[in-house]
């Protein structure tokens, strides 16, 4: 059986986000027969480098900080693809991309492909150096194969930013099987159990704080919301969090759970109607589509790619970015009305996520982009 490369740099102790898309894509290669999955990374005790290696998938180091990995000696690669039959490189974020360019210039015979979560224009990186990135991205892509962006968004910026030829650019959406059982339909008249979750790491983008404010709003109005925040605190938000709830003195109702695995997550939030992501950027978020594969109401901003995946009042609710008054008052009017006005948005959510967002779309997409670049894996 050939050998399939995945490339990633930056790790960290996540089971979600991009590495639990590399473990789904490497674990489901490995279950057809299709490829030997192998990694490559610069975190040899992160997460992902633990699973791969439980999993029996060779998982192998190297030093991808800033761009010295460009220059960096190729002696170790040739040995991985010597031994394990190496006949597709599939790199994960810009700066793995560009080694996965060097290789697929190197080694000819071998296809190399780009899958794109986040690309270069959402990363806060000053004008002058996107400007240099986009140029290196279009002058280098003859050694990607095929750009696989998960979103229309992310598409756009490849062809009108960096300049990536058209052909070469194949939209796959990322698929999740679904994170817990399927909440069952409520058409009764009460009100849905007031309860929120968040799931994703503690930091400035996802401004998990201003759910927080707006359960304090909801308090003062006599309406309490008991809102779960689940993830690591990784640019030490939980102190902006917690003077939030001192401030309105809602501790008893915001449950800081920290890291935890999939399946705690799932016990967490069985009984949470409502998932929301008050995101100012997401690519695709996998925590709103782990919520409408369970059928909860999703409640988020259309940042970033998100208004692809969430169209207000059809799957979804939507709110601006910030905005914690509006937030609230969408709680609110959820929290306060019957829970089977909220049956249709629901089950439309979970209609996106299967029809669209399920671990077998996003297979059959990247395996269609495979034979595009003539694997024969038929």
């Amino acid at each position: 059986m050939k050998g399939i490369l995945f490339l990633i740099d930056s790790l960290g102790e996540t089971a979600g986000g991009i590495q639990g898309k590399i473990l789904l894509i490497a674990t489901d290669l490995r279950r057809r027969n299709l490829f030997a999955p192998v990694i490559l990374t610069n975190g040899r005790s992160a997460y992902l480098t633990r699973e791969f290696q439980k999993l029996g998938f060779p998982a192998y180091d190297f030093p991808m900080e800033k761009q010295r990995h460009v220059l960096a000696p190729l002696g170790l690669i040739h040995q991985i693809i010597k031994d394990h039959d190496i006949a597709l490189v599939q790199s994960h974020r810009f700066r793995a991309s560009l080694l996965g360019r060097r290789i697929r210039h190197a080694y000819p015979g071998l296809r190399h492909i780009f899958r794109v979560h986040t690309h270069i224009d959402g990363h806060g990186t000053p004008e002058w150096k996107t400007r240099i990135y986009h140029k290196i991205d279009g002058a280098t892509s003859k050694n990607v194969d095929a750009f696989v962006p998960i979103s229309s968004l992310l598409a756009s910026e490849l062809a009108e930013s960096s300049r990536v030829p058209k052909e070469k650019i194949h939209i796959v959406y990322n698929g999740i099987p679904p994170l817990g059982p399927t909440d069952p339909p409520n058409f009764g008249d009460p009100p849905l159990l007031p309860q929120a979750a968040i799931i994703g790491d503690l930091q400035e983008r996802k401004q998990q704080w201003v759910a927080v404010e707006a359960v304090g709003l909801l308090h003062a109005q006599g309406i309490d919301v008991k809102l779960h925040l689940i993830g690591r605190d990784i640019e030490k938000c939980e102190a902006r969090i917690r003077a939030a709830m001192v401030k309105h003195g809602i501790e008893h109702l915001v449950c800081v759970h920290g890291y935890q695995s999939q399946s705690a997550i799932a016990r967490i939030v069985q009984h949470v109607p409502i998932f929301l992501l008050p995101s100012l950027f997401e690519g695709v978020p996998t925590s709103i589509i782990e919520g409408m594969s369970m059928r909860k109401l999703v409640i988020t901003t259309p940042a970033g790619a998100t208004a692809e995946l969430v169209k207000d009042g059809v799957n979804g609710l939507l709110h601006p970015p910030g905005d914690a008054k509006i937030l609230a008052d969408l709680m609110k009017r959820v929290f306060t009305t019957a829970a089977k006005q909220w049956e249709p948005l629901r089950d439309a959510g979970y209609e996106t996520w299967r029809s669209r967002f399920s671990l077998d779309n996003m297979m059959d997409g990247l395996l269609n982009v495979y034979r595009k670049t003539g694997l024969n894996i038929d």
